[in-house]
């Protein structure tokens, strides 16, 4: 637990005392007002990279469906969905693609500020894209989530057949068969997607927001 931040003011002549303190990744804060605590929740822009097959939406629904239980105001943000929905006008060329980042990154934005969390699912495969998220989203509201799960084991699962159709041809700029897919070099975590069990990996997800 960090130090609390000491915080004074003065109401109708009376001096009072406020101590906050942040839990980790500050999800979680604790307002102690003259004995009284109060719980408190701060929204995150919860980002999950990765490639395609490597668990982003299965893992994403399975924390929404966590924070339901606790009644924590969230969104799910599936790039399936937003693609055939808010970004239907865009395709899949390099300034395409940023641009679908950069319209959910502020999108993630406009609801934190109504103190909703977000969790994204999004490919996101390149250090420029999500360099477009990091400028947009406030470092201390945005935990970039990258599930590490080799090509090998995500072409296995195909879980879409999508990498089979890229393999013959019949899908063209596929993320991690002929378009790049860059190792994030500064992820706030990262889970072995490619060796844990969905089970697993939302536990370990769980204890780093200090919600197990």
């Amino acid at each position: 637990m960090a130090a609390p931040a000491n915080i004074s003011w003065t109401s109708q002549g009376n001096k009072r005392t406020v101590n906050i303190f942040v839990l980790s990744f500050p999800f979680v804060s604790f307002l102690i007002n003259n004995g009284k605590s109060i719980f408190m929740r701060i929204p995150l822009a919860i980002w999950f990279t990765g490639l395609p097959g490597s668990g982003k939406t299965t893992l994403s629904r399975h924390l929404f469906a966590e924070f339901q239980k606790r009644d924590i105001k969230s969104i799910l943000l599936d790039g399936d969905d937003i693609r055939k929905k808010l970004n239907k006008d865009l395709g899949f060329s390099m300034a395409d693609r940023l641009e679908n980042i950069r319209r959910v990154a502020e999108l993630d934005n406009l609801l934190l500020e109504n103190d909703i969390s977000t969790i994204n699912a999004f490919i996101t495969p390149t250090e420029s894209s999500r360099d477009v998220v990091r400028r947009l989203i406030r470092p201390d509201r945005l935990l970039e989530v990258f599930l590490d799960a080799s090509l090998m084991i995500c072409e296995k699962r195909d879980p879409k057949g999508l990498y089979r159709k890229a393999r013959q041809g019949s899908i063209v700029g596929f993320t991690g068969v002929d378009a790049p897919f860059e190792r994030p070099s500064s992820a706030s975590l990262e889970i072995d997607t490619g060796q844990l069990t969905i089970e697993e990996s939302l536990s370990l997800l769980l204890k780093y927001l200090d919600l197990d």
